[in-house]
């Protein structure tokens, strides 16, 4: 069985969130174990956790960002950047 890297938002995300509530989202990994996803308020507004990307290394390795429902795109700031998520996997 393969273990799943979760490492949700990155720390610039965390930084700039006033509050996180958990939604009803969930993310299934490979093993069907459900990750819970958050909604989180930065400055009033509220943005919804999502998977940005799923990069296969020794096993899955899941990275989330903000995805702003009312404009249906990323909030840009919140996004891993390659050498971001190259640098977690070790």
């Amino acid at each position: 069985m393969r273990r799943t890297y979760f490492h949700g938002l990155n720390n610039r995300t965390k930084k700039l969130a006033s509050s996180t509530i958990p939604s009803t989202l969930q993310y299934a990994d490979i093993n069907g174990e459900l990750i819970q996803l958050n909604s989180i308020q930065i400055e009033g507004a509220s943005f919804q956790e999502k998977v940005q990307a799923e990069i296969w290394s020794s096993g899955p390795h899941v990275y989330t960002a903000l995805w702003d429902a009312s404009t249906n795109w990323w909030l840009e700031e919140t996004l891993w950047t390659e050498d971001e998520m190259y640098e977690k996997q070790g």
